[in-house]
């Protein structure tokens, strides 16, 4: 119904908010004068959200379109008040750690508020319980293009990756009014085998789980085991602990506590500092 959309609207918007502090707290640096070229702390950005409720495809897909002024004011020391271009390099650093923060948010909210359960985390996602896997393929046109066309290259890096989103992107479909697009969506869903009464059972599945006491050092001990952040290497930066407990976390944590049990693993004794 109409309330469920805003709160899940709510909560989409809310994570966003979540990703740009993220960046700004952590991430938005400029350089200082010509002649120090030191990073240095910034008031953060001047950005405009778009809110877009359908892919490229014609899916539902609510997401957010950031845009970012590429400049900055420096915030203290002999320079501050002047403006800067952005220290690039670290926007594409934190990228990933920003999206493992957005659904981590936008998990514990609509678990919270909505009492929706989630699947495995893989790779920063996870289903939503209660819906067919065939519905979530009817949705996923658009992954699946990306997909079709990374196997044509015989690619799987990042980068390819990159490259076969933009080389199969269609123009959008302007135009379409809301209750059309819905409609088309209905339809498909109960094509699937997801009809209200599925969709019903969607919601109200379970509660936050709070990661307190022994559950967060069982968390920790998991992230420094054999099986955890020097899996397959020595060493690890904050953006990847990030990550590792946004997908280990679930629908637990907002994106401020998966900072905190980072920043917690961090300074505990299973971590040992390297200069």
């Amino acid at each position: 119904g109409d309330e469920r959309r805003r709160v899940i609207r709510a909560a989409h918007a809310e994570a966003v908010d979540e990703v740009v502090r993220y960046y700004e707290d952590h991430v938005v640096r400029a350089r200082s004068s010509e002649r120090h070229r030191a990073l240095v702390g910034t008031d953060g950005v001047i950005a405009a959200a778009f809110d877009h409720r359908a892919s490229r495809a014609g899916d539902p897909l609510l997401h957010s379109h950031v845009v970012v002024a590429n400049f900055t004011r420096i915030d203290g020391g002999d320079e501050a008040g002047a403006w800067r271009a952005l220290f690039s390099p670290a926007l594409f650093e934190h990228a990933k750690a920003g999206g493992h923060l957005y659904q981590a948010h936008l998990r514990r909210r609509l678990t919270e508020w909505l009492g929706v359960e989630f699947g495995p985390v893989v790779n920063g996602y996870a289903d939503v319980q209660g819906i067919p896997d065939t519905v979530i393929e009817i949705f996923s046109k658009r992954r699946t293009e990306i997909e079709d066309g990374l196997a044509e290259s015989g690619l799987t890096s990042a980068r390819a990756a990159q490259v076969a989103t933009l080389d199969t992107r269609r123009s959008k479909e302007y135009g379409v009014d809301a209750e059309t697009l819905r409609e088309r969506w209905h339809a498909d869903a109960t094509d699937g085998g997801f009809d209200v009464a599925a969709l019903e059972r969607c919601f109200g599945r379970v509660g936050v789980e709070a990661i307190t006491g022994g559950r967060i050092e069982r968390l920790y001990a998991r992230l420094a085991g054999a099986e955890g952040l020097t899996e397959r290497a020595s060493t690890f930066r904050r953006t990847e602990v990030i990550e590792a407990v946004a997908s280990a976390t679930g629908g637990s944590c907002t994106a401020p506590e998966v900072e905190s049990l980072a920043d917690g693993f961090l300074g505990s004794a299973h971590v040992v500092p390297v200069v």
